[in-house]
């Protein structure tokens, strides 16, 4: 199967992340004449969200994580929206 997040294409096993994500499109069936061989079982888009020109916009967030007998695990992730002038 393969993913489509806007215009990137990954074929195999890929981790989307889900901050941004407006809508997420399931194509059953086989997608070859769009997006290639390697989406015979179908294809998965992760659709973002559209970039505001005329505005400002931030968003952030953070996440830690502590596994007994294990390590810390920690992610961050932002979105800036700058307008243009």
């Amino acid at each position: 199967m393969s993913l489509r997040t806007r215009n990137l294409y990954s074929q195999g096993t890929a981790e989307p992340r889900s901050f941004d994500v407006n809508r997420l499109e399931v194509l059953r069936g086989p997608q070859g004449t769009l997006y290639g061989a390697g989406s015979m079982g179908g294809t998965i888009r992760f659709l973002s969200n559209a970039p505001d020109p005329g505005a400002f916009a931030a968003t952030a967030s953070a996440q830690l994580a502590d596994t007994d007998h294990g390590g810390v695990t920690y992610e961050a992730q932002s979105v800036l929206n700058l307008p243009f002038l």
